[in-house]
């Protein structure tokens, strides 16, 4: 459902973010970008046009925000795909941002992606 917020208890990354996120890893490690197994989930809301996930790290990370990640999210119910973006504040991080391309609701079921690197 749009705007429904994952209860506060599910403090892990999913499948979709994790692999999202150790795309984000393998290409900035050297700027401080963790691996997903250090990265916490605070909370999570699926919007209809995509997710936002507040992440957080003790991790200090050298890049500027947001870091665009360079994959398309294939997913069945969406036409066009998604993309994901990760923002942080004062070198940690904050968020991840899955936003939808076109206008396809996305309600968060993340079975079947795949991501194409680009």
């Amino acid at each position: 459902m749009a705007g429904e917020v994952v209860p506060f208890s599910t403090k892990r990354l999913t499948p979709l973010e994790n692999d999202i996120l150790e795309v984000v890893a393998e290409i900035h490690a050297e700027s401080g970008f963790p691996h997903p197994e250090e990265i916490n989930v605070s909370s999570r809301v699926n919007t209809g046009g995509g997710r936002n996930t507040d992440i957080w790290c003790a991790n200090a990370v050298d890049l500027a925000s947001p870091v665009g990640v360079p994959v398309v999210i294939k997913l069945p119910q969406l036409r066009y795909g998604a993309m994901a973006l990760v923002f942080m504040r004062d070198k940690r991080l904050s968020f991840l941002e899955i936003a939808v391309f076109g206008d396809d609701f996305w309600n968060g079921d993340e079975t079947g992606y795949s991501l194409s690197r680009y």
